[in-house]
């Protein structure tokens, strides 16, 4: 049997936009289900386009529903870009939380979009 060797960096990065819509108080993610394809270990990197919005903490700004060994790592880059790494071993789709905060007025907003791991 061959032994299969997996890269110790990522090998991709999938890119979300997020994006804050002021007159209607809505978060959007483009796209709203990240699909990771096949590729191992890659990251994951989100960031607000809007200005004046940001990441409220590192462990805010992105959260999963449910934990999940595939991602790790997550870093808070700029207080408007987040990165995690995801394995992408095990097919599945996984529910997490976008959190933003405006840090003038206090105000925040969440939106729960789907990363489709397809191993």
């Amino acid at each position: 049997m061959e032994e299969t060797f997996y890269p110790l960096t990522a090998t991709d990065t999938k890119s979300v936009k997020v994006r804050v819509d002021t007159s209607n108080n809505e978060v959007s993610a483009i796209p709203p289900v990240l699909h990771m394809g096949s590729g191992h270990f890659q990251f994951i990197e989100w960031t607000i386009e809007t200005d004046g919005w940001a990441f409220p903490t590192f462990r805010q700004g992105i959260e999963l529903k449910v934990p999940n060994s595939q991602f790790s790592n997550g870093s808070l880059n700029a207080s408007n870009v987040f990165r995690i790494s995801d394995t992408n071993l095990d097919e599945g789709d996984h529910d997490y939380t976008i959190r933003v905060v405006n840090p003038t007025t206090g105000e925040q907003l969440a939106l729960d979009p789907t990363i489709k791991n397809q191993g």
